[in-house]
């Protein structure tokens, strides 16, 4: 579900950027100039949480690889963020 929300948002962002140029070219014969602002809004916004989700999860990922004891950096431990995510949310 999160990489196919991206991918239909860059879409829905193409389309609505053509068919912007349409209208404005049509010379007011075609209408929709509010639903094109709209679904560009909206594809811009879900294109930033996407980016936003991805970036927590990494962080999240990296940062269980810290151990509290020495607040350092085990190589043993940088896998365990991503398989505690896998684990509770399916990845």
């Amino acid at each position: 579900m999160c990489s196919v929300v991206p991918i239909a948002s860059v879409v829905a962002l193409f389309l609505a950027t053509n068919s912007n140029k349409k209208i404005r070219a049509s010379g007011g014969q075609l209408s929709g100039e509010g639903m094109n602002k709209a679904s560009l809004i909206i594809s811009w916004i879900w294109i930033g949480l996407s980016v936003l989700f991805w970036v927590v999860i990494i962080i999240i990922g990296v940062t269980v690889g810290f151990d509290s004891d020495d607040n350092d950096f085990d190589d043993d431990d940088f896998g365990l963020g991503f398989q505690y995510l896998a684990a509770r949310f399916g990845f």
